[in-house]
C-alpha cells in the first residue's frame, strides 16, 4: 500500500490564484487572454505570477507536459494544465500573444520553488520550445520601458563576469533622502566591472514591483498588472518574434550560394588561445542529444554540430577572439538553431546575435595594390 503521508497535498491546488483560475476554466472556459484572466481573477495581496516567454510552433503546455497524463483545458489558443505534486498541485498556463508562435508560460508558484524548477527544466529539455536570450541592448531597452510608468529603481542586480567566470550580485536598500540607481545606472555600473546584467529586481513606488530576466522571463510581485503586461510582457513577445524571424528559413539550398552566417558578438576577447576555444568545444559536447566533429582547431576553430533531436546540422566557426559564426547546413531548423545560440549566448554572455554583415568583394586591383 502506498504511504499517503507523502502525498497529503496531492489533489489540492496549493495557491488561491490557481484555484480561481482552474475553477473559472472548468465553469466558463479558459480566459481569452492573459490580461482577461487577470481582469476576471485579479491578484490578491501577496500573490505573484512568474512568466517565461517562449517560441513554439504548437501549444507549449502539450510540448512540456503532454505525456504526463495531466488534465488540460484549452480555448484553442491558450491552455492551462494541472500538475499533480506531493507538495500541492499547481497550474501552468501558456498564453498566446499577438506575435505568432510566441507564448507566455506562467505560474503562481515562486521561481525559487522546486515545482517551478520542474517547469524550467521542462522548457530547457523540450526540443520544440525555445527561449530567447536577449541581446544586451534589447534587455536595456526593455528596462527603459518602465520609465513610462514612473521612475524605476533597482533593488537587486545579478550579473556575470566573463573574464573570470564569476557572478556579480548587488543590492541597494531604500533610502529616505535619495533615490536608488535606475536600470540604466546599473547597466553602466556592471559594464565598468566587465560584467553583463542577467536580471534586475525593480520597483516603481507603489506602481510596480517586478523581476526581469534576460532569458525573456519576469515575475510580477505587485502593482499595476496591465502596465506590466503592456510594457514588459508585450516587449518580451516582440523581441522573441524578432529572434524567431532571424532564425527561421536559414538552411542552405542546393545550387544556391552560401548565405550569410549568424554572428554572435561577445563582450570581450574571449577566444585568444587554443584553451579558450576548447571551452566552446566542450560546451557543445556537453549539450544533450548533440554530437560534435572537430574539423579544425588551430589557429581557428571549426566544429560541425549535429542535433539528433531533429537531424539539424551546423558549422560553428571561430576566426576572431570576440565572435562566433554559425552556418546552418541543408537541414537546419529554427528550433535547433535557437537551442544552439541560446547555449552559446548564455555561456559566453553574447552581446548580440545578428546576421553577419556582407563582406565587401575584393578586386584584383585591391590585391595587387594598383
Amino acid at each position: 500500500m502506498q504511504n499517503d503521508s507523502s502525498g497529503a497535498a496531492r489533489g489540492l491546488l496549493s495557491s488561491a490564484f490557481d484555484r480561481r483560475l482552474w475553477g473559472h476554466a472548468l465553469k466558463s472556459g479558459v480566459p481569452a487572454s492573459l490580461v482577461d484572466a487577470h481582469g476576471i481573477l485579479g491578484l490578491e495581496r501577496g500573490e505573484q505570477l512568474a512568466f517565461e516567454t517562449v517560441m513554439c510552433d504548437g501549444d507549449p503546455v502539450t510540448e512540456l507536459f503532454g505525456d504526463g497524463g495531466y488534465p488540460v483545458l484549452s480555448n484553442g489558443a491558450s491552455s492551462i494544465i494541472r500538475i499533480f505534486d506531493d507538495e500541492g498541485d499547481y497550474v501552468v498556463a501558456s498564453w498566446a500573444t499577438n506575435q505568432p508562435g510566441v507564448f507566455h508560460v506562467s505560474g503562481s508558484v515562486p521561481t525559487s520553488d522546486r515545482r517551478w524548477g520542474k517547469v524550467n527544466r521542462a522548457i530547457s529539455a523540450a526540443p520544440e520550445v525555445m527561449r530567447c536570450f536577449l541581446n544586451e541592448d534589447k534587455f536595456r531597452e526593455l528596462a527603459r520601458r518602465l520609465d513610462s510608468i514612473g521612475r524605476p529603481e533597482v533593488v537587486r542586480m545579478a550579473a556575470w563576469r566573463q573574464s573570470d567566470s564569476s557572478s556579480l550580485n548587488r543590492g541597494w536598500p531604500a533610502k529616505v533622502d535619495s533615490y536608488r540607481y535606475t536600470p540604466d545606472d546599473v547597466f553602466d555600473l556592471a559594464a565598468m566591472e566587465g560584467a553583463s546584467v542577467r536580471s534586475l529586481t525593480v520597483t516603481i513606488g507603489t506602481f510596480l514591483h517586478c523581476h526581469l530576466r534576460r532569458t525573456s522571463g519576469a515575475t510580477f510581485y505587485s502593482g499595476q498588472f496591465l502596465a506590466f503586461a503592456t510594457n514588459i510582457l508585450d516587449a518580451f513577445a516582440y523581441y522573441s518574434a524578432e529572434r524567431l524571424e532571424l532564425l527561421s528559413n536559414r538552411q542552405r539550398v542546393v545550387d544556391e550560394p552560401l548565405g550569410l552566417p549568424l554572428t554572435m558578438h561577445l563582450p570581450e576577447q574571449v577566444f585568444e588561445t587554443a584553451s579558450d576555444t576548447d571551452r566552446l568545444r566542450r560546451l557543445m559536447e556537453d549539450a544533450p542529444s548533440v554530437s560534435v566533429a572537430v574539423l579544425h582547431d588551430n589557429p581557428y576553430l571549426h566544429l560541425m554540430i549535429a542535433d539528433h533531436a531533429d537531424g539539424s546540422t551546423f558549422d560553428v566557426v571561430v576566426t576572431s577572439s570576440d565572435a562566433v559564426d554559425i552556418y546552418p547546413s541543408f537541414r537546419s531548423s529554427a528550433t535547433s538553431l535557437a537551442r544552439l545560440v541560446q547555449r552559446i549566448g548564455e555561456h559566453f554572455s553574447a552581446e548580440e546575435i545578428a546576421e553577419a554583415a556582407p563582406r565587401q568583394r575584393v578586386s584584383l586591383d585591391d590585391l595587387v595594390g594598383a
